[in-house]
């Protein structure tokens, strides 16, 4: 047993096998067509961006109604416009500092410095030390395996790109060397690496194959240029980048 939507009428059968047994006939179903009520659709859609809207049968001015007790920014005291109403702030600028106010709320937040899980790679901890990728991870496992002195660079050099100044956070400090693990070369790396005043050098894909190849190899894992599932090997899996949410 079906029943009609609009006239409310119950029917048995439908009116066409296209039909979904909302309407018992296709004059019914097309007063549920938005073609049939177009002009309907244009004049509220018309008072909407008018700031107008009906209510209980009278037309009401929403928007004057809206600035007589308008919301004010909690940044800069300002009134929000009628348009961004929905919004806790005025403006962007605005906004990034109450997203920096709400943060610095939180335990987690740290001024500076170097912040983990702030990366897109897969990341974790391997045997209490933190890496930021799998490529990370990989050399790390192979240096300890082969009893190399390896811990997490805590040094931070300052750099200059695009006439601003920028916070360098190396990888890994080997044997009193910092080492640097990326994926491909980009022209920003040599200027990372002028800012560093000790021993330095980085490691690319091609460089890394070896251990890739030795990792898959002793760990059972799978290993291609593409893709791999080394983070298996993270003491409590993949460490999952902590999700803020910011305000509107």
């Amino acid at each position: 047993m079906y029943k009609c939507k609009n006239c409310n009428k119950e029917f048995t059968e439908k009116y066409s096998k296209w039909s979904n047994g909302d309407f018992c006939c296709r004059k019914c179903a097309n007063t549920n067509n938005s073609k049939l009520k177009r002009k309907t659709i244009n004049k509220k859609l018309s008072l909407k961006l008018q700031g107008k809207k009906y209510i209980n049968g009278k037309l009401i001015d929403i928007k004057k109604e809206y600035y007589k007790n308008p919301k004010i920014c909690p940044i800069c005291n300002k009134i929000i416009s009628f348009e961004k109403r929905k919004y806790k702030t005025c403006s962007k600028k605005c906004r990034y500092k109450l997203c920096s106010a709400t943060l610095k709320e939180t335990k987690n937040y740290v001024i500076g410095g170097y912040v983990p899980f702030s990366c897109r790679g897969k990341h974790g901890y391997y045997k209490g030390i933190y890496c930021d990728s799998t490529y990370e991870l990989a050399y790390l496992i192979y240096c300890l395996d082969h009893n190399i002195n390896i811990k997490r660079c805590e040094e931070t050099f300052e750099y200059e790109y695009n006439g601003k100044k920028h916070k360098y956070h190396p990888d890994f400090e080997v044997n009193g060397e910092i080492v640097e693990i990326k994926n491909y070369y980009r022209e920003i790396n040599d200027i990372k690496l002028k800012s560093v005043n000790k021993p330095i050098k980085i490691l690319y894909y091609d460089d890394l194959i070896d251990i890739f190849e030795y990792i898959a190899n002793k760990y059972n894992k799978r290993f291609t240029k593409h893709s791999n599932n080394f983070y298996e090997l993270y003491d409590a899996g993949v460490v999952q980048k902590k999700d803020f949410s910011f305000p509107n």
